[in-house]
């Protein structure tokens, strides 16, 4: 198959590291909650230095730039300094550049035995070689001009966790390895004037992340890096950023201090920045059980994990339609997705064998006819390998493949009673091909391809032996279908009594059946679309009009309902968007009150349990939509499982994303120039020169 030439366009999808991180085999050795008055209640604890002329920015150190306001919370201060007093400070500490005097704190205990380079002092290296470090803190409210870090310096290795010496440095944050021991050894080799010419990438290893997509001014956030023989791992809130191997960027079994501080760059001034502050709850090193680095630190090497559709540079094409059922993937082929978009255009995308993928409209001719664009949800037929919809003009059309997109009408002449209803989820394709759809007369109808054509029924039914009224109930939406090991098909829908009723198949016709007629109003389906969704393992889930997620299963001869989530379960388990199940983990997957993607799952002991898929609290970057309470601007997901258990979903801003399960790390990443420079303003630290 191949696109229109001019319809092609490369979306690449990205994934973001998310290894959580597991401290169970580490053990704390050095723990500072800072609960200290003031500055000499912490010098007299011995665990810190605080002063100091020296700086790596325009700032330099002083013991008044500490502060406690409480709550175990230690601030560092940055304030700039008066002219007329720049002038003797830099004679004094011999420098040119001092415009602030600022906070520090530089650890000073040895905890592993004080190892340095042969010739080297070991004075002022006392510290840890290797662990895992951590600290909490809220970062400056200011923009650019202010250099928060948190770093590890031996006299080999530079680890910094925090080194924002950027233009967001409250929401982006720089990180990495720096092998100080290889740069004077390249410096040693090309002489004085070829050291400075020695690339960044050829002695350090870092990268840039934004993952959170928050401001990390407005709240504590946790940042942890894991640092052994082997490799470096960074964290951010207990998920991973990255890991840098010894083979990009190699680490040295020296000692290193701790030091946290709020460094100031050349741009402070100019941006009109005058005080500054950092807030720091604690640090944290920890060592791992009986000393072996070769334990386990993550959860799991496997985790579901964000991959996104970026939009194109041209910004030609357009986003995922907020309407629900606008996402639909090809169960024969994983690579293969279809998406109405914004414009209600048919969108294809394609993963090529390089991990892109390759997107564009299937017909530049729909856009021209108001009446083939797409009213209603998108369907894949696998057994016909076509795209059904339905048409601004009432009208079930499809899409199929053949030297070329083809479009056409499904049934042209079906008088009105017989088109689909315009209620979300009236339509549903079955595995053999047939095209189940509730029409405007509130019937369950079918299409069925005979050689040449498809061709209208209605399901035949017999009249249910506990009721004289007419059968089946009439269908209002939430279309599902379930195959029967008999071969038959199971039909679901949502009545106009907000019931699920279910047409079993039967001796070539079909029961109707309504589950839950004597259940509470709370036991009813929501009013939403998308609520219900069949499992084919003798279940269907639904979310329920208490917004809790419940479900039926036959069982002793009956159906019996279950309730998943609690009636008085917190808020944000509540479901907001649709409910799909996802046949190979086995999940009921859905979208919560706050946006992000959750799932009941069966334990080996039969019990459902809950999780987020994401399972990270608080992660605004994939949720489906930022607002908390549904309006009549409701924002649906369009949730859809692929054949290989990718969920495919809108996500907030109309975005095209999906998770994969699958490796969680996110190894050494480019390295070239990632922070040059902090890098090359590192250089002029004195144990370097």
């Amino acid at each position: 198959m191949a696109l229109p030439l001019l319809a092609l366009v490369l979306l690449a999808t990205k994934a973001a590291a998310q290894c959580k991180l597991d401290r169970s085999n580490y053990r704390i050795v050095f723990q500072d909650e800072f609960n200290y008055k003031n500055v000499d209640e912490m010098k007299a604890s011995g665990n810190w230095a605080v002063d100091g002329l020296d700086g790596w920015g325009t700032e330099y150190y002083a013991a008044s730039q500490l502060a406690f306001p409480g709550g175990g919370i230690l601030r560092l201060k940055a304030d700039v300094v008066p002219a007329a007093q720049r002038a003797a400070l830099n004679k004094v500490a011999r420098r040119t550049n001092i415009a602030f005097v600022s906070g520090r704190i530089m650890s000073t205990k040895a905890h592993d035995p004080v190892a340095v380079p042969a010739g080297w002092s070991p004075d002022d290296w006392a510290g840890f070689a290797y662990g895992m470090f951590e600290i909490r803190c809220k970062l400056p409210a200011n923009g650019k001009g202010v250099w928060p870090t948190f770093w590890l310096l031996s006299a080999g290795t530079e680890i910094d966790v925090i080194d924002n010496g950027n233009d967001e440095p409250r929401r982006q944050i720089n990180s990495g390895v720096l092998d100080w021991d290889k740069r004077n050894q390249l410096c040693a080799t090309y002489g004085s004037k070829g050291c400075d010419t020695i690339p960044v990438g050829a002695w350090t290893c870092g990268g840039r992340s934004t993952k959170d997509g928050r401001d990390l001014s407005q709240d504590f956030n946790t940042y942890t890096v894991v640092w052994t023989p082997t490799q470096v791992t960074f964290f951010l809130n207990d998920r991973e950023q990255y890991t840098v191997t010894s083979s990009q960027a190699q680490t040295h079994a020296y000692t290193a201090r701790i030091l946290a501080n709020l460094q100031m760059t050349h741009d402070a001034e100019a941006m009109g920045i005058t005080h500054a502050e950092m807030d720091i709850d604690y640090i944290s090193v920890y060592k791992p059980l009986r000393g072996q680095y070769t334990v386990s630190y993550d959860q799991s090497e496997q985790e579901y994990v964000n991959h996104v559709f970026k939009k194109p540079v041209n910004d030609w094409l357009e986003y995922v339609s907020p309407q629900p059922g606008s996402i639909a993937v090809n169960p024969n082929n994983q690579d293969e997705l279809f998406f109405r978009g914004t414009n209600d255009l048919l969108y294809r995308s394609l993963r090529s064998k390089d991990n892109q993928w390759v997107t564009g409209e299937v017909d530049p001719a729909q856009a021209q006819n108001r009446n083939w664009q797409i009213s209603g949800e998108l369907q894949f037929n696998p057994k016909h390998n076509l795209v059904t919809y339905r048409g601004h003009d009432g009208q079930l059309q499809s899409y199929s493949f053949y030297s070329g997109w083809n479009h056409r009408y499904m049934a042209p002449a079906a008088p009105r009673a017989s088109q689909p209803s315009t209620t979300p989820g009236s339509v549903a394709t079955a595995t053999n091909g047939d095209l189940y759809y509730i029409g405007q007369d509130r019937r369950v109808q079918r299409l069925r391809w005979a050689d040449t054509a498809w061709v209208h029924s209605y399901l035949s039914h017999a009249r249910a032996t506990d009721s004289t009224t007419l059968n089946p109930a009439p269908a209002l939406g939430d279309l599902v279908l379930d195959n029967l090991t008999t071969g038959g098909m199971r039909v679901f829908y949502k009545g106009l009594d907000y019931r699920i009723h279910m047409l079993e198949p039967e001796n070539g016709a079909y029961t109707p059946v309504t589950l839950g007629s004597s259940e509470p109003a709370s036991n009813a389906v929501h009013a939403s679309p998308g609520a219900i969704a069949a499992s084919g393992m003798g279940s269907v889930f639904y979310i329920g009009a208490d917004r809790a997620v419940h479900r039926y299963y036959w069982s002793g001869g009956s159906w019996v309902h279950d309730a998943l989530g609690s009636g008085n379960q917190p808020g944000f388990l509540s479901a907001k968007g649709n409910i799909t199940w996802d046949g190979v983990k086995k999940q009921a997957i859905y979208v919560g009150a706050d946006g992000r993607l959750q799932s009941f799952y069966q334990n080996a002991a039969g019990a459902w349990l809950h999780r987020w898929i994401d399972n990270y609290y608080n992660t605004n970057r994939f949720k489906c939509f930022t607002a908390t309470v549904e309006s009549a601007g409701a924002e649906y997901p369009s949730l859809t499982v692929g054949p290989s258990g990718n969920i495919y979903y809108r996500a907030q801003n109309n975005e095209l994303r999906f998770f994969a399960y699958t490796g969680c790390r996110y190894i050494n990443p480019t390295c070239e120039n990632w922070n040059m420079l902090v890098a090359w303003q590192h250089l002029s630290h004195p144990h370097f020169k």
